[in-house]
């Protein structure tokens, strides 16, 4: 992910249509941005994790086409699509459980029960904004991060747009009238010669990644957002506050009641009159939010938070008790001064944040790295190497260097 720093920044486009007005300067705080959409390998690896922890998905999502072949193409990343909006808030709340990070969807203003199934119609009473764990983003953080930084203009790198850009209806890549993979556009893309191209004649090799290195800012698939659409949001002041969340669900009729997506697609043509071009940056997309088709996709963010160690441990025992459990870890004993007594190692230190950023310090080896994610392997710092825990019984304690198979006792 990258890092969009916080700041002010001039949302929207002046003499463009109606509801990108007026240009208002919003307030962002910072946050980490996916560089490249959601592919749909990432997406299936994180799936086949969620069902198996009471995930569900529309069934819709199980057709996500790739590359011009539809139904035969395995191979390449390219964008997740074929997601509404319900699975890609699903999806990113089971991302950050498998990362080792807290949810921030839920079903309830309370927080009591993290958004796993169904249709549901959460407001932002509904989140942790402020969690470590993967969301959507709103428009203003999604506009803020795809203009890195350059205000005023109709695409990351300028005014105008060819075939050597971006994914876009007729662009001249091998894949016209379907999706690249992602970070195609690198500056080794192929754009071919074609008298049926929109501009693809022009064969500049341009790495068009933006000042925070996004790649398919414009075209590709569209990018879901957290937002609620209304016309007339940005004259409304409520659009003008720190970290703005779009308008309440409540406030809109049922008729209006679409979400936004950002960025364009492979299908828009950037060959319309300028002020309806839709893969300019500041043009909103509407859509229903279970609406799915294989041009819309999403990228996450996540607040600049860190959890405290282990925040899902589970107390065994008392209420006085000071042990406790991490499911995939084990049980342990947390002792006054930071040491841990764990049930198969010993005492050992370990430091960092959540389940998605551990150090351990084992008396016999020094430091290792690992995380929920990485688990159950480590990465052994005095050596350079990654080790795999053993669980059988007989080699409790045990660890397995990878390149070699030597085998080392790290136990108590």
């Amino acid at each position: 992910m990258s890092v969009v720093e916080g700041g002010s920044f001039p949302m929207g486009q002046a003499n463009a249509l109606d509801d990108e007005q007026p240009v208002r300067f919003v307030s962002i705080t910072t946050f980490h941005i996916d560089k490249t959409e959601v592919t749909i390998n990432f997406w299936r690896k994180i799936e086949k994790w969620a069902v198996k922890s009471g995930y569900r998905f529309s069934s819709g999502s199980s057709n996500a086409k790739r590359g011009l072949s539809w139904h035969f193409a395995d191979t390449g990343d390219y964008p997740m699509n074929m997601v509404n909006w319900y699975d890609a808030v699903k999806w990113s709340n089971a991302r950050s459980e498998f990362m080792g990070r807290q949810p921030v969807y839920f079903t309830d203003s309370k927080k009591d029960t993290i958004y796993k199934t169904g249709e549901t119609e959460i407001d932002e009473t509904c989140v942790n904004w402020t969690g470590t764990g993967y969301r959507l983003p709103s428009e203003a953080e999604w506009e803020k991060a795809a203009r890195g930084g350059i205000q005023g203009k109709n695409y990351p790198w300028g005014n105008f747009i060819d075939g050597s850009l971006a994914n876009y209806k007729r662009s001249g890549d091998p894949f016209d009238d379907a999706a690249t993979p992602v970070g195609y556009f690198n500056g080794e893309q192929i754009i071919t010669s074609n008298v049926n191209s929109l501009g693809g004649e022009n064969k500049r090799k341009l790495d068009v990644r933006n000042n925070y290195q996004l790649y398919d800012i414009t075209g590709n698939v569209g990018e879901w957002t957290w937002d609620w659409y209304q016309a007339n949001w940005y004259s409304n002041s409520k659009s003008s506050v720190t970290d703005p969340k779009g308008p309440e669900l409540s406030d809109l009729k049922t008729s209006e009641q679409y979400k936004v997506y950002r960025g364009g697609d492979f299908r828009d043509s950037p060959n319309d009159e300028e002020r309806s071009r839709k893969l300019r940056i500041a043009f909103r997309h509407v859509a229903n939010p279970e609406f799915a088709s294989r041009t819309l996709g999403f990228r996450c963010i996540r607040s600049d938070a860190v959890d405290e160690l282990w925040i899902e441990k589970q107390k065994i025992g008392s209420v006085e008790s000071k042990w406790f459990y991490v499911n995939w870890l084990g049980s342990f004993f947390q002792s006054k001064d930071d040491w841990v007594y764990h049930e198969e190692w010993g005492w050992i230190y370990p430091t960092g944040f959540g389940s998605y950023d551990n150090w351990i310090y084992f008396p016999k080896v020094g430091w290792v790295w690992t995380s929920k994610f990485a688990y159950p392997y480590f990465y052994s710092s005095p050596e350079g190497e990654w080790y795999q825990r053993l669980f059988e019984n007989s080699r409790s304690g045990w660890f397995e260097r990878q390149y070699d198979k030597h085998l080392s006792y790290w136990g108590r």
